[in-house]
């Protein structure tokens, strides 16, 4: 009888280290920007941990379930507001205290899956000087001082993307949507001004922190045009290439560029439009940005 021998080989797999996203695109690529865009609030209102048992509804209201323990309760966030951080009213709750404390599970999962963030509403013009005062006492009126800024809740932010070696993106100087709305009654030499100020205010309280900017913010109407916005109405058309010379002169340093979720749609910023030919662009991505 012929016997047949056969060997099994066995071969041992190296078993794989548990990594965030964050350390293995690191590892796997040059440079790729994993980002968030980041909110107060849910960054530094303490919360449960994973093994805490809540006693609120999603809505804010107490639980009324006799078979579940209230073991703690926790400030509710009930949503990615724009909120500012309890208490405003005291002055004491500085940025650096804010990054010092336990780190929410919103914030170690920031900081362990992302590399960078986008301050999402607290540094656009409005909420500087207008809408959203810091440790002001919510009872004083919101100023009208175009001088006056509040930089309290994106130096919070701030603070903790460098203290956790993230990358930063400003996000915006000049967005008509989120302008202050006493620049409609100002003369067009006074919003010139009044622009020009505010890039260099703003690039220049957070210059060697924040280095890559949106200086202008969705201008484009969805057929391709100019938006004829408070802007363009008191700047004129030139007012875009206006304000990147301004960031620039402002920070001659600083990656700057043009946002908008509009270009690709209207036949721009696709592969084969930079090469040239645009009669067969790529228009099923929603959303674009342009570098200067």
């Amino acid at each position: 009888t012929n016997q047949v021998e056969t060997q099994t080989q066995i071969i041992y797999y190296p078993k794989m280290p548990t990594t965030t996203l964050r350390e293995t695109t690191s590892q796997c690529c040059k440079q790729v920007y994993i980002g968030a865009a980041v909110l107060p609030k849910p960054l530094f209102v303490p919360d449960y941990d994973d093994d805490h048992i809540a006693t609120d509804n999603v809505d804010g209201t107490e639980k009324n379930n006799d078979k579940q323990p209230q073991q703690s309760s926790r400030p509710k966030i009930n949503c990615a507001t724009i909120s500012t951080v309890p208490p405003t009213d005291d002055p004491s709750v500085t940025p650096s205290l804010l990054v010092t404390r336990p780190l929410t599970r919103y914030a170690r999962t920031l900081a362990s899956e992302f590399n960078s963030v986008v301050i999402e509403h607290h540094l656009k013009w409005s909420p500087l000087v207008h809408t959203l005062p810091g440790p002001i006492h919510e009872s004083a009126p919101p100023t009208m001082h175009l001088g006056k800024y509040d930089f309290h809740h994106v130096d919070s932010m701030v603070d903790f993307a460098i203290r956790h070696n993230m990358h930063i993106k400003g996000h915006v100087l000049v967005w008509h949507v989120t302008s202050p709305p006493f620049l409609e009654d100002m003369s067009p030499a006074a919003v010139s001004e009044a622009v020009r100020r505010h890039i260099f205010t703003t690039m220049a309280y957070f210059k060697g922190r924040i280095k890559m900017w949106d200086v202008v913010n969705e201008a484009l109407a969805s057929d391709g045009t100019l938006v004829e916005n408070v802007f363009y109405r008191k700047m004129g058309p030139d007012y875009i290439e206006q304000c990147f010379r301004w960031a620039h002169e402002a920070d001659p340093d600083a990656f700057l560029i043009y946002n908008d979720n509009k270009v690709e749609g209207c036949g721009y910023g696709s592969v084969d439009c930079v090469d040239g030919d645009s009669s067969n662009s790529n228009n099923n991505s929603s959303s674009s940005s342009s570098s200067s």
